[in-house]
């Protein structure tokens, strides 16, 4: 479940993973790419409707400046039955899900530096 997820990433000091550019999108895969098992299909990112239909926000409360949705299936504004995003692990691409499905996910923190 995605709450789930954003829970226990809340827990460890961060959120589900947001994306913001192409560059982003394509490195989450590849992490995904080289944790995911033989049976994951698609990974939970931070991305909801959940308040309002078709007005997608982050976990993490950063801008929805980014659009990784397949346009031919489950865009924002389509017939989807879901109101959480998950990331495609052939594709790359996003599609809307129940948010009660288990999928795995990446947490993301800011890194803090501290200069001396």
């Amino acid at each position: 479940m995605l709450a789930d997820a954003e829970s226990v990433c809340n827990i460890l000091g961060a959120n589900l993973v947001s994306i913001h550019s192409a560059v982003e999108n394509a490195f989450v895969h590849e992490l995904f790419e080289e944790g995911r098992s033989t049976t994951d299909t698609a990974l939970w990112i931070g991305l909801h409707d959940v308040f309002t239909d078709d007005e997608f926000y982050w976990t993490d409360g950063t801008e929805f400046d980014f659009s990784g949705f397949d346009t031919g299936d489950s865009e924002p504004g389509s017939t989807a039955d879901g109101t959480c995003v998950s990331m495609a692990q052939d594709d790359t691409l996003w599609d809307t899900e129940m948010c009660t499905e288990e999928r795995p996910y990446i947490c993301i923190t800011e890194v803090l530096t501290h200069s001396h």
